[in-house]
């Protein structure tokens, strides 16, 4: 004998997207506002995190981690290249994507000002509590996504 699961109810399904998108634009709002005065966005900043953690990733592989299209990624990376924060390196036929000594010292200057902003914004939860939630995340996002058609990051 099985037992199932109940299946959350329509309203209580749109009560947590709703949560989540607006959890999601004050996060983006606060943290852009705290990264104002180093001149850079938080895509900017997920991108800087992204190279500095992964050195060498082709245009697509970040596109495909930062949850971007073909053409953001294209605006993105000419805007970052333009202000030498990363070069693109010839590979073969594709170009490869490192920061700059400029890229990396803006990345570390950042870094702080994004972790605050997270501990401040998780700082009413218990551990176990933080735990839960990232069980919970992780498991909505599977359900979301085709298996095998992103991968995770965090």
């Amino acid at each position: 004998m099985s037992v199932k699961t109940p299946v959350p109810t329509v309203n209580q399904a749109l009560a947590a997207w709703a949560r989540l998108a607006r959890l999601y634009a004050k996060t983006v709002r606060g943290i852009e506002r705290e990264l104002r005065p180093l001149e850079l966005t938080l895509i900017e900043f997920d991108a800087l995190a992204q190279l500095g953690a992964r050195e060498g990733l082709v245009q697509q592989d970040l596109a495909d981690h930062l949850l971007v299209s073909e053409g953001n990624i294209t605006y993105l990376t000419s805007k970052l290249a333009r202000r030498e924060l990363i070069e693109r390196r010839s590979d073969g036929r594709c170009k490869r994507l490192y920061l700059t000594s400029r890229g990396r010292a803006l990345l570390e200057a950042a870094r702080p000002t994004v972790e605050r902003f997270h501990q401040r914004q998780f700082g009413n939860l218990e551990p176990s509590e933080l735990h839960t939630l990232l069980v919970l995340l992780r498991r909505a996002d599977r359900q979301t996504s085709p298996l095998g058609t992103e991968q995770e990051t965090v």
